[in-house]
């Protein structure tokens, strides 16, 4: 590259399934083409057509085209400030799922736990999306 960092030659039949990863696989975020093109820049792969390719594939991504256009905020209600007293006292908990690629211990799920005050996370594998889940998290981590 014009820096002079040896990046990393991609064969033909491997840049599809690179690009295809770095848009919408588990930290793909479906990205337009130019970002996802940075993005495989800068871990340092390279290949003549990267630049088409990403624009070429990213466009007929299924998701992206489905859910284009229908992810705008409504400007009718306000965002509203959450008061927090003290640290650890409220948490927000989503589950990151279900990953097409489990570990192999068979986890499909990440439940996440982030303190509103001190941003401070709790993170572990899951097998299920469950109450049961949530309640031993609960338990066991907060």
């Amino acid at each position: 590259n014009p820096e002079g960092v040896l990046l990393k030659f991609i064969i033909e039949d491997v840049a599809p399934k690179i690009v295809v990863d770095f848009h919408g696989g588990v930290c793909g975020g479906h990205f337009a083409g130019r970002f996802t093109t940075h993005k495989i820049l800068r871990v340092g792969y390279w290949w003549p057509t990267l630049f088409k390719d990403a624009t070429f594939l990213v466009r007929r991504c299924e998701s992206c085209q489905h859910f284009s256009g229908r992810m705008k905020a409504s400007g009718s209600l306000p965002l509203q400030p959450v008061s927090i007293e003290a640290p650890f006292k409220q948490w927000g908990i989503e589950f990151i799922g279900d990953i097409s690629d489990p570990s192999s211990a068979g986890h499909k799920w990440i439940i996440v736990a982030i303190d509103y005050l001190t941003k401070w996370v709790e993170a572990i594998p899951t097998k299920k999306a469950t109450h049961q889940v949530v309640m031993d998290f609960l338990l066991n981590h907060i």
